[in-house]
């Protein structure tokens, strides 16, 4: 079967909007999921036609997890602050905190240390 229908279902996966760099993680988890539910098939449709509709489903996984990592590294990013701050301005910011606490008092620029 996989010989036979791989095209076919790398051809879905493409029509289902996989882009071309999780294209094959996605054919075989179709093919993985086709094995260990070979034996519940009842073969009322074609293979073809169940291996669409397999490849639909694990299309489907795959955007949904695509949008919840998206969501997540989004929160990250308004969590931490610092996510579209430049390097550079990042270190300009520590040097000028480093100046500042040097002009303190000893036992204030402790506190603040």
């Amino acid at each position: 079967m996989y010989d036979r229908e791989f095209h076919f279902v790398w051809s879905a996966a493409k029509y289902f909007g996989v882009p071309a760099a999780a294209r094959d993680d996605v054919v075989q988890d179709v093919f993985l999921t086709a094995y260990r539910r070979f034996d519940q098939v009842h073969y009322q449709v074609s293979a073809r036609a169940w291996l669409y509709g397999v490849t639909r489903r694990v299309a489907s996984h795959w955007h949904r997890g695509v949008a919840r990592r998206t969501r997540r590294i989004a929160a990250l990013g308004d969590l931490t602050g610092h996510v579209g701050e430049a390097l550079q301005e990042r270190h300009d910011a520590a040097r000028l905190l480093e100046r500042l606490l040097a002009g303190l008092p000893r036992g204030t620029r402790e506190v603040w240390s």
